[in-house]
């Protein structure tokens, strides 16, 4: 018969001095918890208040040395550009609007008095000549800071499965993709001079998983591992690499307008993060900052939870983030609705499905309800709709005029007996759209497809 590991402890030195020993055992283990607890609380109070983080000359401040900035013509990366500017590094700015990188240009030369140059580029196009362009840009430079700041959410929290193709593509491309690409043009010249700074954007999103944000929370994971991987292999030649985490700062990506003590304005938080390069604040990984204090302190509240409780915390907190994220996607839809009741104009919609179904019996016209039509950004529900009547090869479609912008319809699920048309289209124009590359020509307007 077996004996139990404890009980043959037990039956060796004694059950009373089993109990003592156990005892004592956690009593050791709780006051290594509780001292680890001290030591972490007390770094993350001299990091936010007490030490200050290194100084950007190092990295060739005041000494004609340029800084890259991506995303740079709006919210945190005009403000990083501005604030390297102030300090005498000379800015490279690339975003996807010429016409706001010449503006902020315009800025930081008129106040500051140093060099600008700008590079037009849509990161969500992924094309190889965008990339050979910036090489040729900075290929007589010393560049001393790279600020990966480019980035793209969903524009509302959704399902995974039912988040448009392109909007998936776009934040991987640019997300990643871009980070990935303008890290290695940048990199290997830091290497050479064996100094340099390179920031790169994080997110609480990829702190945590987030539930109806799969692909960003993804992205930003994936940017966490990569950051502290690439910054080990160039901490050798001088270069530091840190991930700055954030939660929600006032900008067009979180549309929060109004500042508050947990959500700074841009101009705050990327002061406080030049401020602190290189101190952790309420991070817990290598080569990460959590800078701005209420980050901080949420950063590591979450991260010691989770340590504490183990996989029983892990799955407490993913069901609140997942509980948060549907309470903001249901005010969002019902925002959206709020708006199309305003605006009832109607768009009468012809679409073409001469590969998705055909009659089994010739009619001239059959009326049958929609199930669900899911529109980017928003789904719009049955109620939203009137009707839609099904040709042979054909459907015509009447919905309420919104008053949001649509991107694309992206599926269309109709159900009559055993009628089930799974399609994908793209808009043309308002109110008109077509099933992929098929010919089509709105009559309504000049366009013409093929």
């Amino acid at each position: 018969m077996a004996i139990a590991p404890v009980e043959a402890f037990k039956g060796v030195i004694g059950t009373s001095d089993a109990s003592a020993l156990l005892t004592l055992l956690l009593s050791l283990l709780g006051g290594f918890t509780a001292i680890g607890l001290a030591m972490s609380y007390s770094q993350l109070i001299l990091d936010l208040f007490v030490l200050s983080g290194k100084n950007l000359k190092k990295y060739g401040a005041g000494k004609k040395s340029w800084a890259v900035i991506t995303g740079a013509s709006d919210g945190i990366g005009r403000e990083f550009a501005l604030q390297l500017a102030k300090a005498k590094f000379n800015i490279v700015l690339v975003s996807r609007t010429e016409s706001k990188l010449h503006a902020v240009a315009e800025e930081i030369e008129g106040k500051f008095g140093v060099e600008t140059k700008v590079l037009a580029m849509d990161f969500a196009k992924n094309e190889d000549k965008d990339y050979d362009r910036l090489q040729d840009l900075i290929s007589t430079l010393d560049v001393g800071v790279l600020v990966n700041n480019v980035g793209q959410s969903h524009s509302i929290p959704v399902p995974f499965t039912l988040t448009p193709l392109q909007e998936m593509k776009n934040i991987i491309n640019i997300n990643c993709h871009g980070t990935l690409r303008i890290t290695q043009i940048v990199a290997p010249r830091m290497v050479e001079r064996k100094n340099g700074l390179i920031l790169t954007m994080g997110s609480f999103g990829g702190l945590l998983p987030t539930p109806l944000l799969a692909t960003y929370s993804g992205s930003k994971a994936f940017l966490n591992y990569w950051n502290q991987s690439i910054a080990a292999e160039l901490a050798p030649s001088g270069v530091d690499c840190y991930l700055i985490k954030s939660y929600l700062v006032t900008s067009a990506m979180s549309k929060i307008k109004r500042a508050s003590m947990t959500i700074p304005s841009p101009k705050a938080f990327v002061a406080t993060a030049l401020g602190k390069i290189g101190l952790r604040g309420g991070a817990a990984t290598p080569f990460t900052m959590t800078p701005y204090p209420a980050h901080a302190f949420m950063n590591w509240g979450l991260e010691w939870l989770q340590t504490a409780t183990g996989a029983w915390g892990k799955k407490f907190v993913l069901e609140q983030n997942f509980d948060m994220h549907r309470a903001i996607r249901k005010r969002a839809l019902k925002k959206a609705e709020r708006d199309a009741k305003k605006h009832r104009t109607e768009w009468h919609t012809h679409v073409s499905i001469s590969n998705a179904y055909k009659p089994k019996r010739k009619t001239k016209k059959k009326t049958i309800a929609i199930r669900s039509l899911a529109i980017s950004p928003i789904d719009v529900r049955p109620h939203m709709t009137n009707f839609i009547h099904l040709y042979p090869n054909h459907l015509h479609l009447t919905i309420p005029h919104p008053t949001f912008s649509i991107a694309w319809i992206n599926s269309i699920r109709v159900r009559q007996s055993n009628i089930y048309l799974p399609t994908r289209f793209t808009i043309l124009c308002p109110g008109h759209f077509v099933i992929r590359s098929e010919e089509y020509n709105c009559v309504n307007c000049s366009y013409k497809a093929r």
